[in-house]
Protein backbone atom coordinates (compact mmCIF):
# COMPACT_ATOMS: atom_id res chain seq x y z
CA UNK A 1 0.00 0.00 0.00
CA UNK A 2 1.42 3.26 -1.04
CA UNK A 3 1.64 6.08 1.53
CA UNK A 4 2.03 9.84 1.62
CA UNK A 5 4.47 11.75 3.76
CA UNK A 6 3.33 13.60 6.40
CA UNK A 7 4.99 15.71 9.03
CA UNK A 8 4.63 13.25 11.78
CA UNK A 9 6.62 10.38 10.16
CA UNK A 10 9.46 13.39 8.96
CA UNK A 11 9.49 14.20 12.83
CA UNK A 12 9.82 11.27 13.94
CA UNK A 13 12.74 9.70 11.26
CA UNK A 14 14.68 13.08 11.78
CA UNK A 15 14.28 13.71 15.45
CA UNK A 16 13.87 16.92 14.25
CA UNK A 17 10.05 19.13 14.50
CA UNK A 18 11.16 22.16 13.24
CA UNK A 19 11.28 20.96 8.95
CA UNK A 20 13.52 23.74 8.31
CA UNK A 21 16.45 22.40 10.35
CA UNK A 22 16.73 19.40 8.25
CA UNK A 23 19.35 18.94 6.25
CA UNK A 24 19.89 15.04 4.92
CA UNK A 25 17.04 12.93 4.86
CA UNK A 26 16.89 8.87 3.94
CA UNK A 27 13.24 7.21 3.85
CA UNK A 28 14.79 4.36 1.64
CA UNK A 29 12.17 1.60 1.78
CA UNK A 30 9.17 3.46 2.61
CA UNK A 31 6.44 2.64 -0.05
CA UNK A 32 5.89 6.19 -0.27
CA UNK A 33 4.35 7.49 -3.01
CA UNK A 34 3.23 11.28 -2.34
CA UNK A 35 6.18 13.15 -0.61
CA UNK A 36 4.64 16.64 -1.77
CA UNK A 37 5.60 17.94 2.08
CA UNK A 38 9.04 17.82 0.99
CA UNK A 39 8.71 21.23 -0.55
CA UNK A 40 8.54 22.41 3.23
CA UNK A 41 12.38 21.64 3.41
CA UNK A 42 14.05 24.82 2.52
CA UNK A 43 17.23 23.73 3.74
CA UNK A 44 17.33 20.26 2.60
CA UNK A 45 20.64 19.11 0.77
CA UNK A 46 20.94 15.48 0.70
CA UNK A 47 17.86 13.18 -0.13
CA UNK A 48 17.31 9.32 -0.66
CA UNK A 49 13.81 7.99 -1.39
CA UNK A 50 15.45 5.02 -3.21
CA UNK A 51 13.17 2.11 -3.58
CA UNK A 52 9.93 4.01 -3.12
CA UNK A 53 6.72 4.55 -5.25
CA UNK A 54 7.24 8.11 -6.35
CA UNK A 55 6.32 9.19 -9.70
CA UNK A 56 7.31 12.60 -10.18
CA UNK A 57 9.40 15.05 -9.38
CA UNK A 58 7.43 17.97 -8.49
CA UNK A 59 8.14 17.70 -4.75
CA UNK A 60 11.83 18.79 -5.52
CA UNK A 61 11.21 21.77 -7.35
CA UNK A 62 13.02 24.80 -6.07
CA UNK A 63 14.73 23.16 -3.56
CA UNK A 64 18.03 25.79 -3.53
CA UNK A 65 20.11 23.68 -1.35
CA UNK A 66 19.82 20.52 -2.85
CA UNK A 67 22.87 18.90 -3.44
CA UNK A 68 22.71 15.30 -4.38
CA UNK A 69 19.17 13.17 -4.85
CA UNK A 70 18.58 9.98 -4.78
CA UNK A 71 15.24 7.82 -6.02
CA UNK A 72 17.21 4.48 -7.71
CA UNK A 73 13.74 1.94 -7.98
CA UNK A 74 10.29 4.14 -7.96
CA UNK A 75 8.22 4.94 -10.77
CA UNK A 76 9.61 7.92 -12.61
CA UNK A 77 8.21 7.07 -16.18
CA UNK A 78 7.99 10.80 -17.83
CA UNK A 79 11.38 12.62 -19.30
CA UNK A 80 9.43 15.87 -18.78
CA UNK A 81 9.81 15.50 -14.76
CA UNK A 82 13.48 16.51 -15.16
CA UNK A 83 12.36 19.72 -16.08
CA UNK A 84 11.09 19.61 -11.91
CA UNK A 85 14.70 19.85 -11.33
CA UNK A 86 15.85 22.84 -13.49
CA UNK A 87 14.89 24.93 -10.45
CA UNK A 88 17.76 23.47 -8.03
CA UNK A 89 20.77 25.35 -8.93
CA UNK A 90 23.28 23.45 -6.57
CA UNK A 91 22.24 19.51 -7.68
CA UNK A 92 25.32 17.84 -8.35
CA UNK A 93 24.58 14.14 -8.16
CA UNK A 94 20.90 12.28 -9.05
CA UNK A 95 20.10 8.70 -9.28
CA UNK A 96 17.43 7.33 -11.63
CA UNK A 97 18.55 3.87 -11.98
CA UNK A 98 15.92 1.44 -11.85
CA UNK A 99 13.30 4.10 -13.01
CA UNK A 100 11.14 3.62 -16.32
CA UNK A 101 12.68 6.86 -17.33
CA UNK A 102 16.20 5.55 -17.90
CA UNK A 103 14.76 3.35 -20.71
CA UNK A 104 13.93 6.10 -22.74
CA UNK A 105 15.86 7.12 -25.95
CA UNK A 106 18.44 8.86 -25.14
CA UNK A 107 17.77 9.71 -21.60
CA UNK A 108 21.04 10.29 -20.65
CA UNK A 109 22.02 12.77 -23.13
CA UNK A 110 18.60 14.18 -22.15
CA UNK A 111 19.06 14.75 -18.41
CA UNK A 112 22.49 16.12 -19.03
CA UNK A 113 21.44 19.15 -20.98
CA UNK A 114 18.51 19.70 -19.50
CA UNK A 115 20.75 19.79 -15.76
CA UNK A 116 24.29 21.13 -16.48
CA UNK A 117 25.16 21.53 -13.23
CA UNK A 118 24.96 17.60 -12.45
CA UNK A 119 28.17 16.23 -11.79
CA UNK A 120 26.87 12.59 -11.41
CA UNK A 121 24.16 10.76 -13.09
CA UNK A 122 23.09 7.17 -11.95
CA UNK A 123 26.80 6.52 -10.47
CA UNK A 124 28.52 7.51 -13.50
CA UNK A 125 30.42 10.48 -13.65
CA UNK A 126 29.34 13.33 -16.04
CA UNK A 127 32.23 13.20 -19.07
CA UNK A 128 33.22 9.51 -18.38
CA UNK A 129 32.02 6.99 -20.64
CA UNK A 130 29.23 5.38 -19.00
CA UNK A 131 29.00 1.21 -17.80
CA UNK A 132 28.07 0.27 -20.98
CA UNK A 133 30.17 1.78 -23.23
CA UNK A 134 33.11 0.52 -20.67
CA UNK A 135 32.46 -3.17 -21.41
CA UNK A 136 31.56 -2.21 -25.40
CA UNK A 137 34.90 -0.52 -25.22
CA UNK A 138 37.80 -2.95 -27.01
CA UNK A 139 41.71 -2.53 -26.15
CA UNK A 140 43.45 -0.20 -28.34
CA UNK A 141 45.71 -2.19 -31.33
CA UNK A 142 48.67 0.03 -30.35
CA UNK A 143 49.87 -1.82 -27.44
CA UNK A 144 53.49 -2.52 -27.42
CA UNK A 145 54.68 -5.95 -26.77
CA UNK A 146 56.86 -6.09 -24.17
CA UNK A 147 60.59 -6.71 -24.93
CA UNK A 148 62.20 -9.75 -23.65
CA UNK A 149 65.92 -10.68 -24.52
CA UNK A 150 66.91 -13.84 -25.84
CA UNK A 151 67.76 -16.77 -23.44
CA UNK A 152 71.24 -16.77 -24.54
CA UNK A 153 71.93 -13.14 -23.44
CA UNK A 154 69.93 -13.62 -20.53
CA UNK A 155 72.23 -16.42 -19.59
CA UNK A 156 75.56 -14.35 -20.19
CA UNK A 157 74.52 -11.64 -18.18
CA UNK A 158 73.52 -14.11 -15.70
CA UNK A 159 77.00 -15.34 -15.82
CA UNK A 160 78.59 -11.67 -15.58
CA UNK A 161 76.53 -10.60 -12.74
CA UNK A 162 77.85 -14.14 -11.13
CA UNK A 163 81.74 -13.19 -11.71
CA UNK A 164 80.84 -9.36 -10.39
CA UNK A 165 78.59 -10.22 -7.13
CA UNK A 166 81.16 -11.53 -4.13
CA UNK A 167 78.08 -13.73 -2.65
CA UNK A 168 77.38 -15.47 -5.74
CA UNK A 169 81.06 -17.28 -6.04
CA UNK A 170 79.55 -20.66 -4.29
CA UNK A 171 76.88 -20.74 -6.78
CA UNK A 172 77.42 -23.41 -9.60
CA UNK A 173 76.35 -23.06 -12.84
Amino acid sequence: MSKKLTHDFLSMRTKNSRLDQIRTLNLWGNDLSDVSILADLPNIEIISLSVNKITSLSAFKNMKHLRELYLRKNLIADIKEIEELKSCPNLKILSLIENPITEIQNYRQTVIESLPQLTKLDDVIIGEPSQQQQIEKKPSKDIKKPITKKKESMDEDSNKDNKKNPFNNNIKN
